[in-house]
């Protein structure tokens, strides 16, 4: 993708963050979202105590010490992430604008989907962040960011359906999932089982007083993704950084001042603030 075409990218999904319509699948399915969040969390749960120690430990089991500074799609070593893709993958789902698919931020399809599987296959009843950690680093070879960038994508598929454009054909649980084709009431109980399926976070400050258990799975692996790709070493590097730390705080505000979206699911503020410290943690080599 040439700069333009990322640029429009970029500016395409943020154009998008400012208007919400009823046939986006994160607003169709908001009394869903809502349902779920309302749930009360149940052990085990994603904490901050010792969460940090435990993505370094796998890290040291797996003979990685650290981020390479020239990050690359481990699918496509030729090519550089492309910040600004980056930044409109991190920032808003794909089938709610119409820009151009990014190149370098679009992990392939089937490792979306061995990851999707395998998590619904876990013995164990819900599965960690951490263990979400190990399985990404599997399928991506151990590389490190390519396990966040899987994790963000796969995950928010799971949470909203709401990136079906970039994997338009995926066998999740034994089902074709088809974008444009397969109905809701084929999606939703996939929905309902993944989020039933993973640890949820411990939270403290939703002013709702509710936990988008899904949501804040993405949230966390967006924010990890976002620390480890930037970096602190430029100016526009510092300025994206700048971005993300605010981002939820951003993001809150433009969907209630401006889509007049009435509030959000749930906030995310422990998930956010957790991708993001133990994404620059792990990649400060």
């Amino acid at each position: 993708m040439s700069v333009l075409e990322s640029g429009k990218f970029a500016y395409k999904a943020t154009v998008g963050l400012f208007k919400d319509y009823p046939h986006y699948p994160s607003i169709k399915r908001r009394p869903l979202l809502n349902e779920l969040a309302q749930t009360p969390p149940t052990e085990p749960l994603n904490r901050e105590e010792g969460l940090l120690n435990k993505f370094k430990a796998i890290m040291e089991r797996r003979g990685i010490t650290g981020i390479p500074k020239i990050k690359t799609p481990y699918w496509m070593k030729d090519i550089q992430y492309d910040p600004f893709e980056v930044y409109g993958t991190a920032i808003q789902f794909m089938d709610q604008h119409n820009g151009p698919l990014p190149k370098t931020t679009l992990p392939p399809s089937k490792d979306v989907e061995i990851f999707i599987n395998r998590v619904l296959q876990e013995p164990t009843e819900k599965v960690t962040i951490d263990r979400q950690f190990e399985i990404l680093l599997d399928i991506s070879r151990n590389d490190v960011v390519g396990a966040a960038n899987i994790g963000m994508l796969a995950n928010r598929l799971m949470s909203r359906f709401s990136d079906q454009r970039a994997y338009p054909s995926l066998c999740l649980d034994g089902k074709e999932v088809k974008y444009q084709i397969t109905p809701d009431e084929e999606i939703e109980p996939l929905m309902r089982k993944w989020f039933h399926h993973v640890a949820r976070f411990e939270s403290f400050n939703d002013i709702n007083g509710r936990n988008d258990g899904s949501g804040d799975q993405y949230y966390f692996w967006t924010h990890f993704f976002a620390a480890c790709i930037y970096g602190q070493d430029t100016i526009d590097a510092k300025i994206f950084q700048q971005i993300f730390e605010k981002g939820n705080e951003v993001m809150i505000y433009v969907k209630h001042k401006f889509a007049k979206r009435g509030g959000t699911v749930s906030d995310h503020y422990e998930a956010s603030l957790l991708g993001r410290n133990i994404g620059l943690a792990v990649s400060s080599n």
